[in-house]
């Protein structure tokens, strides 16, 4: 989301469990810089992601995030990413 100005993050869910925390995210913006070749095109953009977040002795020890980048990409050009 870093070509939106402005992107908004809504957590949508958190799950808690042993030693990990897991977190949905919906992310929209309006698609305002160049990203991945392509240009602004003012149109909004939204994706979703999926972060967990493993603890060790209390603190954040890694995290690992899974989004749809490709689908965002795809709503932006209506062409698919090879």
């Amino acid at each position: 989301m870093r070509s939106c100005r402005m992107p908004a993050f809504e957590v949508e869910e958190i799950i808690a469990e042993g030693d990990a925390v897991a977190v949905k995210v919906a992310m929209t913006g309006v698609h305002t810089e160049n990203s991945w070749a392509s240009p602004p095109t003012g149109k909004k953009d939204s994706t979703s992601a999926d972060i967990v977040l493993p603890y060790q002795s209390g603190k954040i020890a890694d995290s690992y995030s899974v989004s749809d980048m490709y689908g965002m990409m795809y709503e932006r050009t209506n062409t698919t990413v090879k």
